[in-house]
């Protein structure tokens, strides 16, 4: 559930576990932390977040699993790739 990009409510809700556990699988697997709709970094960082996600897409990785790496939302991947 966790690299299909759940959040942890819908975790929650589908098995009942808790959040401090889905943090913990989160970490152990390489999954940025759950933020929803955090906005990544200060400009300067941007620039460079923009340089790997534009490589990641163009290897075939989805706004969703961009933004699954970065902990943002695919929504906020699509809106920094649309700006270059």
């Amino acid at each position: 559930m966790l690299l299909a990009g759940k959040t942890p409510k819908e975790i929650h809700g589908a098995i009942g576990v808790d959040n401090g556990l889905i943090s913990y699988y989160r970490r152990q697997i390489g999954i940025a932390p759950f933020r929803a709709g955090a906005p990544i970094g200060v400009r300067g960082r941007n620039k460079k977040i923009i340089k790997i996600a534009v490589k990641l897409r163009s290897a075939g990785l989805t706004y969703q699993e961009i933004g699954i790496r970065f902990g943002v939302t695919r929504q906020r991947v699509h809106q920094l790739l649309s700006k270059k």
